[in-house]
C-alpha cells in the first residue's frame, strides 16, 4: 500500500492501458478528455453519475461516455454516487480523484494505491453492487444535447444532507393495473401518441413502444418523460405480474367518454419483457415488495434501496 500525491492520475493511466478491459470503476464526475485519462475498453464496467443534472452541471460529458460505449465498455448511472474506486486486474486506486482534466491538472489529490488480492476482490465487489441502471448507447447520444460546460464558480454549492446510502436512479413510480377495455376516445388518443413515442425511442432495435391507459388527471401532473414505471399488473384476483422499470417516452392526455380527463402512457420496454410474479419478487425483496402494493395506485419509490435492487432483478435488459 503507498500514498500517492504527486500526479496520481499518471499511474492511474498508465496502470489502465495495461489493462483497459480488466477494470471495475466507480467514479461521480466524468469530464472532458475523460476517455483520455481513463482508456477503458470492452471487458470492464464504469459507474458515473449520468443524471441530467450531473450532465447540465457539466459534470459528465456525454460524448466522453460515448466514446466508452462504443469500445464496448458496459456503464451504468447511480445519481448519488460520490466514490473514486478504480479496480484494474489486481491493482486498487481509491482517493478523491475524479475523472476530469482540474483533477489531472490543477487540484490537490490524494489516493491509496494497493495490489492486495483481497482488496481487489473487495473493491470490484462494491462496484458491482452499484449496477442497475444501464447507460445504452442510444440513451448517451439524448444526453448529449443537454450537455453544459462546467462553470467555474466561487464558493461552495450548498447541497442536502443525504438521507440514504443506496445507489440512487431516475424517479420511479409504481403503477397499479388491471386489464380492461378501452373507450373510442382511448384508442384515438393511443393512435394520435404512437408516433410521437416512436421518434422519442432511443434504441428501436433493443426496445419497443408499449402503452396503458390512465383514467384521471394525477398521472400527467406528477410523472414526466424520462421518469421510470414499474408496473404491478392484476391479471387474476391472486396473480399480479411485475414489470421492469421501463422510461416514460410520452404522455397523450385525452378526455374520456365518460367526461374524465385520462391518460395514455406509452413506455419505452424491452423486446425481450421478463416479468416476474409478485412471489418471485418478494422472495428477494422480501418485506420490502409489499411496498409494490401500495393503497395508491400511483406511488413514487422513496425508498433508495428497494429502487436499486428493483433495478437489479432484471440485469442486461439494455
Amino acid at each position: 500500500m503507498k500514498l500517492l500525491t504527486d500526479e496520481p492520475w499518471k499511474a492511474i493511466t498508465r496502470a489502465v492501458r495495461k489493462s483497459p478491459g480488466k477494470c471495475r470503476v466507480a467514479v461521480a464526475y466524468f469530464g472532458r478528455s475523460a476517455s483520455k485519462l481513463l482508456p477503458l475498453r470492452a471487458g470492464s464496467v464504469l459507474v458515473i453519475d449520468f443524471s441530467e443534472g450531473s450532465v447540465q452541471a457539466g459534470h459528465v460529458c456525454p460524448s466522453e461516455v460515448l466514446v466508452l460505449l462504443r469500445r464496448g465498455v458496459e456503464v451504468h448511472s447511480v445519481t448519488n454516487l460520490h466514490a473514486k474506486v478504480f479496480v484494474v486486474g489486481a491493482s486498487v486506486f481509491v482517493g478523491s480523484t475524479n475523472v476530469s482534466q482540474s483533477s489531472a491538472n490543477t487540484l490537490v489529490e490524494a489516493v491509496v494505491h494497493g495490489t492486495h488480492p483481497a482488496l481487489a476482490r473487495q473493491s470490484a465487489k462494491f462496484v458491482e453492487s452499484l449496477l442497475g441502471e444501464h447507460v445504452t448507447l442510444e440513451y448517451a447520444q439524448q444526453m448529449a444535447k443537454i450537455y453544459r460546460p462546467p462553470k467555474i464558480v466561487g464558493g461552495a454549492r450548498k447541497t442536502r444532507k443525504a438521507a440514504k446510502l443506496a445507489p440512487g436512479h431516475a424517479r420511479t413510480w409504481v403503477v397499479q393495473l388491471s386489464r380492461s377495455e378501452r373507450d373510442i376516445e382511448a384508442a384515438f388518443a393511443e393512435h394520435q401518441g404512437r408516433p410521437i413515442a416512436r421518434r422519442r425511442l432511443l434504441s428501436p432495435r433493443r426496445f419497443e413502444v408499449e402503452n396503458f391507459s390512465w383514467t384521471g388527471a394525477v398521472f400527467a401532473r406528477r410523472v414526466k418523460s424520462g421518469d421510470l414505471v414499474v408496473q404491478v399488473l392484476k391479471e387474476t384476483p391472486r396473480r399480479f405480474m411485475v414489470s421492469p422499470p421501463e422510461r416514460v417516452l410520452y404522455i397523450k392526455n385525452y378526455t374520456s367518454s365518460k367526461g374524465n380527463r385520462s391518460s395514455i402512457i406509452f413506455l419505452e420496454t424491452p423486446k425481450v419483457l421478463r416479468r416476474k410474479t409478485l412471489p418471485q419478487v418478494r422472495k428477494t425483496l422480501g418485506h420490502a415488495a409489499a411496498l409494490l402494493r401500495p393503497k395508491s395506485n400511483l406511488t413514487l419509490l422513496r425508498d433508495a434501496q428497494l429502487n436499486h435492487r428493483l433495478h437489479q432483478l432484471w440485469p442486461n435488459l439494455s
